[in-house]
């Protein structure tokens, strides 16, 4: 328990829970069939965020396909779609989002609208160049003159389990050495030993520490195990002094079991003579 449970409960938190938005499947309604359209759906079909799974014949089979979870965001291009771009008329684009869970929905949406925003860029870029006989270079100044260019400190790709597992690891180290320090005054309660305890004349930080050195010993080791876990089963980057971050963790486990077993002292109301 004191080596296996907290991998265990690193493994199965760590690549459970994560809230990275990438590889949404989804399905296709192309009306229009032309080379505009198809242009406009690779964006989608190229993105890392999305994930192609074929075209369909009606909106009918959309709802089969939403509703076995098989997709999660379909498109829908009407007819007319390359006779209205290039005459410079708006079109409307169709997306159905799966809104089960609204976070994935939101971030899907913003992916959409992304991709969407881009290709009117370029699409209006285009019309310019060939009505005023500039470049698509100049064009695409012309009509994004701003543009935003946003860099993530930390975590440029913004993968949420480098943080996760980071954080895990703190959580993991909160949860098992007082787990097992308790345990441990438990199973002596159970077994009648502690009366053992009682007729002894240890004092009270004695009996602390003699119930929280082994846990930290264990707790040792395993930091550095699940240290090893983040960087190389979760591939987040260390840049900092180890041995400045390997000493916080082990002050870290020492607060958490000493106040775990002083809470046993505390609770225990024939260890107060």
């Amino acid at each position: 328990m004191a080596f296996v449970l907290p991998l265990i409960i690193f493994r199965v938190l760590g690549l459970g829970i994560s809230f990275d938005v990438e590889n949404i499947p989804f399905a296709v309604l192309d009306q229009d069939r032309t080379a505009i359209s198809r242009d406009f759906l690779h964006r989608f079909i190229d993105s890392r965020y999305f994930d192609y799974k074929g075209d369909v014949r009606n909106e009918r089979e959309f709802d089969a396909l939403l509703a076995h979870s098989d997709i999660r965001f379909a498109i829908i291009i009407p007819p007319g779609f390359q006779e209205h771009l290039p005459a410079g008329q708006s079109t409307s684009v169709q997306s159905l989002i799966d809104g089960v869970f609204p976070y994935r929905a939101q971030v899907s949406r913003g992916y959409v609208s992304a991709i969407i925003t881009n290709f009117n860029s370029h699409s209006l870029a285009g019309y310019l160049a060939g009505t005023r006989g500039i470049s698509k270079e100049q064009a695409l100044v012309q009509v994004t003159p701003v543009r935003l260019e946003p860099r993530y400190l930390y975590n440029q790709a913004l993968r949420s389990q480098w943080s996760m597992a980071s954080g895990l690891m703190m959580l993991v180290l909160m949860i098992t050495p007082p787990f097992l320090t308790a345990l441990g005054v438990a199973r002596e309660k159970e077994n009648g030993s502690i009366y053992n305890i009682y007729a002894s004349t240890i004092s009270r930080g004695e009996f602390i520490l003699g119930k929280f050195l082994p846990y930290l010993l264990f707790s040792c080791p395993n930091i550095l195990i699940l240290w090893w876990i983040v960087m190389n089963m979760f591939g987040t980057p260390f840049k900092g002094d180890p041995l400045f971050y390997y000493a916080a963790p082990v002050i870290y486990v020492i607060c958490t079991a000493v106040l775990a077993c002083w809470c046993h002292y505390w609770f225990e109301p024939r260890l107060q003579r």
